[in-house]
C-alpha cells in the first residue's frame, strides 16, 4: 500500500531481487502478514520498481493514471498497470521478434499481478514448494478517513511530468532504498544518457537539487554529473539565461563547491596529491601592477 494505492506482487518474484522486500516478507516483521505500507514513497516510483522487478526494465510512462477519489461512486483500489480499453497496458505479444521466453512469461505475470492478482506466496525464497493464499482485500484507508470527515489533500507528484533525467535519478534513489543493485545500474546508465538531453534551467535545477538532497545515497550520480557538467560547461553558462545560474549555485552550495573543484582540476592542472608540494613561483602580470 502506498498513499491509498494498492500494488499486488508475487513474493517469489520480488524477494530474490530486493533485499528490502525479502527482509520485510521473511524477517519476522508485521509486514510478513501480507501487506507492506510504503506511505513515505511515491506511488509512481513504486509502480516502476515493480515493473522492473517483473520485466527487467522500466518505462517513463505511468501505467496507472486514474487517481483515487475516496467516497466517490465507483472508487476502487488502484493496482499497478491497470487495464485500458484495448487490453493490458504491457504488451506481451509473442509476435515481437527477439523476445526471450522468460521475459514474456515475467511480463504476463506482471500484468496478472497488476490487474487481477491478490495472491501472496508463503514460504522460503529458495524455490521450494510454496502455497499460494489469497490476500483479503481490505477497506481503502483513504476512503475510511474520508468517511470520518478527515480532509484529504489530492496527491500531487511532479514525477507525473518531469524531465526523464530527473525521473532516472529518483529511480536510482528507489533502487538504493529497496536495495536492488541491478536497478541502480539501469537507472545510472539511463541518467547518464539523458542528463545532457536538451537541459533547461528549471528541470536542470530540479535534478541537481535532488542529487544533493538526503533522499538517497546519490554519490555516484553526483560524480558522474559533475564530470559531464565540466565537459559541457561553456554551453551550460552561455546566454542571458544560462542553465547554471547564480540562483542554483546559491541554493545548492555543495554542488557549487564540487563544480569549482572539478573545474580547477581540469583547467588548471593535476589536483594535489600530497600534503606539501613545491611548485613554481607565483607571478603577477606587469600590466596589472601598472594599474595599481
Amino acid at each position: 500500500m502506498c498513499k491509498g494505492e494498492a500494488f499486488s506482487a508475487h513474493r517469489l518474484v520480488v524477494c530474490p531481487r530486493s533485499k528490502y522486500f525479502h527482509r520485510a516478507s521473511y524477517g519476522g516483521f508485521k509486514e510478513t502478514e501480507g501487506q507492506i505500507y510504503l506511505d513515505e514513497r511515491s506511488p509512481i516510483l513504486i509502480e516502476k520498481v515493480l515493473e522492473f522487478l517483473y520485466t527487467g526494465d522500466y518505462t517513463l510512462k505511468r501505467l496507472a493514471t486514474t487517481p483515487v477519489h475516496p467516497g466517490t461512486e465507483g472508487a476502487e483500489r488502484q493496482e499497478i498497470n491497470t487495464r485500458v480499453e484495448n487490453g493490458p497496458v504491457l504488451d506481451s505479444s509473442s509476435e515481437e521478434s527477439g523476445m526471450h521466453n522468460h521475459t514474456t512469461e515475467m511480463t504476463e505475470l506482471f500484468n496478472e499481478a497488476a490487474v487481477t492478482a491478490t495472491e501472496s506466496t508463503e514460504g522460503p525464497v529458495d524455490g521450494s514448494a510454496v502455497e499460494n493464499k489469497p490476500v483479503p482485500i481490505e477497506e481503502n484507508p483513504a476512503e475510511e478517513l474520508f468517511e470520518q470527515g478527515v480532509e484529504l489533500e489530492p496527491i500531487v507528484d511532479k514525477l507525473a511530468d518531469c524531465h526523464p533525467c530527473y525521473f532516472h535519478v529518483r529511480m536510482y534513489g528507489e533502487a538504493d532504498y529497496f536495495m536492488i543493485s541491478d536497478l541502480k545500474t539501469k537507472a545510472k546508465a539511463q541518467f547518464l544518457a539523458s542528463f545532457m538531453d536538451n537541459p533547461k534551467r528549471a528541470t536542470f535545477a530540479d535534478t541537481i537539487e535532488e542529487l544533493y538532497s538526503t533522499h538517497a545515497d546519490y554519490q555516484q550520480l553526483r560524480q558522474l554529473a559533475i564530470e559531464v557538467i565540466v565537459d559541457n560547461l561553456p554551453n551550460l553558462r552561455k546566454g542571458l539565461f544560462p542553465v547554471i545560474d547564480s540562483r542554483l549555485m546559491k541554493a545548492v552550495p555543495d554542488f557549487t563547491l564540487d563544480l569549482c573543484q572539478a573545474t580547477l582540476d581540469k583547467y588548471v592542472g593535476v589536483p594535489p596529491t600530497t600534503l606539501f608540494s613545491v611548485g613554481p613561483e607565483f607571478k603577477v602580470h606587469p600590466a596589472r601592477v601598472a594599474r595599481v
